[in-house]
């Protein structure tokens, strides 16, 4: 079956991706899922990124208040990074499916940003169990991703020695199917500009979606008549 995606970008391609981009990851109130939270008033006290690179985005949030910013990503050099540059923050080694560190913890706020589309296919309703299982009721789930149309699926052209793909598709849609959590917002954007601007291709759609989880809110009572 060949490596796990998981495993690949552990096994130093995070660390390529991170050096690629590391002159973008700097704190900025004008992130888009800071800016989100802001405008939709959610102010959490915990939060978890998975896929958090240096925890620039955490490091956000902490100065806007949050009094515990957890950070979980692949890379040693982005978690290096970030405990020289952010050293209030927690960071931690490891992958969206496997979030056992966190075995007795909950957090108000999971952010997941561009992410999902990596995962192995094979992981990939792990990582989604585990995600859940580390929201307290009535926390808030991000997700930003690409935003298709049905599921795409592209070569990744920075390896071309693996079989490595992205995998894009509506993520959001998978949690809110399980009936419990509900859609606060959904904005699209161009992922290959900064800022809201609007796709001008298909191939570089984006959403930001936040979701509320509640176990119970969607469903209805329905009277058995006898």
């Amino acid at each position: 079956m060949g490596l796990l995606q998981d495993e690949i970008f552990s096994a130093g391609e995070g660390d390529h991706w991170f050096s690629r981009n590391r002159s973008s990851l700097n704190p900025s109130a004008d992130d888009r899922i800071v800016s989100s939270c802001k405008q939709y008033k959610i102010t959490p006290s915990s939060i978890l990124e998975v896929g958090a690179a240096n925890g620039y985005r955490l490091e956000e949030f902490r100065r806007l208040g949050a009094a515990r910013c957890v950070g979980l990503d692949p890379s040693q050099q982005a978690l290096a990074d970030g405990k020289a540059r952010f050293p209030k923050l927690e960071l931690h080694e490891g992958q969206a499916s496997d979030l056992g560190l966190f075995e007795d913890q909950a957090f108000d706020l999971v952010i997941c940003s561009f992410v999902f589309h990596w995962i192995d296919r094979r992981l990939l309703l792990s990582a989604v169990a585990e995600i859940d299982r580390v929201l307290r009721p009535g926390g808030f789930l991000v997700i930003a991703d690409f935003d298709p149309d049905g599921f795409q699926k592209t070569r990744y052209h920075h390896r071309a020695d693996v079989e490595l793909y992205t995998y894009k598709q509506s993520y959001r849609e998978i949690f809110a199917a399980s009936g419990i959590y509900s859609l606060v917002a959904h904005n699209t954007f161009d992922h290959s500009s900064p800022g809201w601007s609007i796709a001008t291709e298909a191939k570089d759609r984006a959403g930001l979606s936040i979701l509320q989880k509640d176990l119970t809110a969607r469903y209805t009572i329905c009277e058995i008549k006898r």
